[in-house]
C-alpha cells in the first residue's frame, strides 16, 4: 500500500467524524473514497463491509472483509467479522474455518468462540456446539463479562441470551439422559438426592450448604452428614487396612528412602470457591510430596509395581471409580516443616480416607478449621469438602496413606447414578476445554 495522499487523509478524517456523529450513511459515502484511494485500508474496509452487511449485501461484505484479512492476517477481530458475514451469507463451512483461525490466534476471545458455536448449530452440529457454547460463556465470564445485561455489549445481546438457553436445555438432557436408566424399577423418590445436586450443580438451584465451611469443589449432595469426620465403623474393611500398617510402612519407607516415584507438590489446585481456613504457612522448609497409585481414575503402574503390597490392599477396598475423575490414591508425605494449603474436596459424597502410616512429633491434619486426632496405624475418615490441609511441625517425616470412599450413607443406586452423571460432567468439560 503507498503512502497515504492529502485526499486520503482528508477523506479518512471526514469519514471518522460522520461516524462519531452516527451519520452512518455519510461515514460509508466517505469511507468508501478512502477506499478508492487506498483499497486495502483495513479501517474503511471493515466499516463499509459492516454496513453492507447490515443490509443483508453478504457477498459484498465478505469480498471486503476478505480483502481486510488478507492485509492483515494476525487480527482475531477481523476473523471474526468475516466469520460472520459468512456465517449471514449461509457459507458454514467457510465460517468454521476462518473462526477456527480466530479461535487459534486468541483462545481468549469469547465472542469468536460465540459465532464458531453459532455457526456449529446453524449447521446441525449439536454435539460441538454445545460444549463450544459454554466455553465461550466460561472465557467470557472468567473476564467479568455476559454476567448480567450491562455487561454484555447491546450488539450481542440476543445472541448471548440464546447462548445461555442454548447451554443450559442442552446440558439438562445431557444428564437427564445419564440419570433416566437409574430410575428404572426404583421406588419414586430414591435419587432425590442425586436430582437435588444436579440442580445444584447446573445452577438449576439456590440450595446450599447448611455449614458454610462445606464447598466442595465439583458437587453437592444435600442431606448427607454434614459434619467434619464420618465415624469409621461405617467402613468394615478399615480394620483389616490398620492390621496391614506395619508391612505397608516398611514397603513405602524402602521407596520413600530413594524418592524414586515420589512427585513434589507445587501448591493448591484450583477450586470454584474461594476458601481457607488453615492459616497460611509461614516460613515454611518442608516438602509435600505425592506417590500417586491413582490419579484420577489412572493408574501409576510403576509405583504399583515396586509397592505390591499397598497396591493390592487398595485394588481390596472400595474406592470411588469414575472414569476420569476417580479414583485418588496416595502415599503423602510432609518433610519436617512442610504445611499444605487449604483444600476442598470435589464432593461431599466422596470422603477422604487417611491411614497414618509415618506419625511423630506435631503432626497432623485439618479439617474445617478442626485439628482431627490421628494415630499412628488408624484410619479416619474426614470429609474434605469442609476444607482440609496437613502439616508437619515435627523433626520427622509424615506419610499417610490417602484415598476417595463413598459416603456411607448413600445408597447403591444413588453411588450408580453420580458415578454415571460425574462422567457425563467429565466428558463434557474436556470436550469444553479442548474445543
Amino acid at each position: 500500500m503507498s503512502d497515504p495522499t492529502p485526499n486520503h487523509a482528508a477523506a479518512l478524517a471526514q469519514a471518522r467524524e460522520f461516524a462519531q456523529a452516527k451519520r452512518y450513511v455519510d461515514a460509508e459515502r466517505a469511507y468508501r473514497l478512502v477506499l478508492a484511494d487506498a483499497p486495502d485500508a483495513i479501517e474503511a474496509l471493515r466499516f463499509v463491509a459492516m454496513a453492507t452487511l447490515a443490509r443483508g449485501e453478504t457477498a459484498e461484505a465478505v469480498a471486503l472483509l476478505d480483502r481486510a484479512v488478507r492485509a492483515d492476517r494476525s487480527d482475531p477481530t477481523l476473523l471474526r467479522d468475516l466469520g460472520v458475514a459468512y456465517k449471514a451469507a449461509g457459507a458454514l463451512d467457510s465460517a468454521r474455518y476462518v473462526l477456527q483461525r480466530g479461535i487459534e490466534l486468541a483462545p481468549e476471545f469469547a465472542e469468536v468462540r460465540l459465532h464458531m458455536a453459532h455457526a456449529l448449530e446453524l449447521d446441525k452440529r449439536p454435539e460441538l456446539a454445545l460444549p463450544t457454547y459454554f466455553r465461550a460463556i466460561l472465557e467470557a465470564q472468567r473476564h467479568q463479562v455476559w454476567l448480567d445485561e450491562a455487561s454484555t455489549p447491546p450488539h450481542l445481546l440476543d445472541l448471548v441470551r440464546h447462548a445461555f438457553r442454548y447451554v443450559a436445555t442442552g446440558r439438562s438432557a445431557l444428564f437427564e439422559a445419564a440419570i433416566a436408566p437409574h430410575r428404572a424399577g426404583l421406588p419414586g423418590g430414591a435419587l432425590t438426592r442425586v436430582e437435588r445436586a444436579l440442580a445444584i450443580y447446573l445452577g438449576d438451584s439456590g440450595e446450599r450448604p447448611l455449614d458454610p465451611r462445606q464447598k466442595p469443589t465439583f458437587l453437592f449432595v444435600p442431606d448427607l452428614s454434614s459434619a467434619p469426620t464420618v465415624a469409621t465403623h461405617a467402613f468394615p474393611w478399615v480394620g483389616a487396612l490398620d492390621a496391614k500398617t506395619s508391612a505397608l510402612r516398611a514397603e513405602l519407607d524402602a521407596v520413600m528412602a530413594t524418592r524414586e516415584g515420589f512427585e513434589v507438590i507445587g501448591g493448591a489446585p484450583p477450586t470454584a470457591f474461594a476458601f481457607s481456613l488453615a492459616p497460611a504457612p509461614q516460613n515454611a522448609t518442608g516438602e509435600e510430596l505425592a506417590y500417586w497409585f491413582v490419579e484420577r481414575g489412572v493408574e501409576y503402574e510403576a509405583n504399583a509395581t515396586r509397592c505390591p503390597q499397598t497396591a493390592s490392599a487398595l485394588a481390596n477396598l472400595p474406592l470411588v471409580t469414575i472414569r476420569g475423575h476417580g479414583p485418588d490414591a496416595r502415599y503423602a508425605v510432609l518433610t519436617p516443616g512442610a504445611e499444605t494449603p487449604t483444600r476442598n474436596a470435589r464432593s461431599n459424597a466422596r470422603p477422604l480416607a487417611v491411614l497414618p502410616l509415618r506419625l511423630s512429633g506435631d503432626a497432623g491434619l485439618v479439617v474445617g478449621g478442626e485439628t482431627i486426632p490421628l494415630t499412628e496405624g488408624r484410619t479416619v475418615v474426614v470429609d474434605g469438602s469442609f476444607g482440609y490441609a496437613f502439616f508437619n511441625r515435627g523433626s520427622e517425616p509424615f506419610g499417610a496413606l490417602v484415598f476417595e470412599v463413598w459416603q456411607p450413607d448413600l445408597s447403591a443406586a444413588e453411588r450408580a447414578a453420580l458415578t454415571d452423571i460425574t462422567a457425563v460432567a467429565v466428558d463434557f468439560d474436556t470436550r469444553a476445554a479442548n474445543d
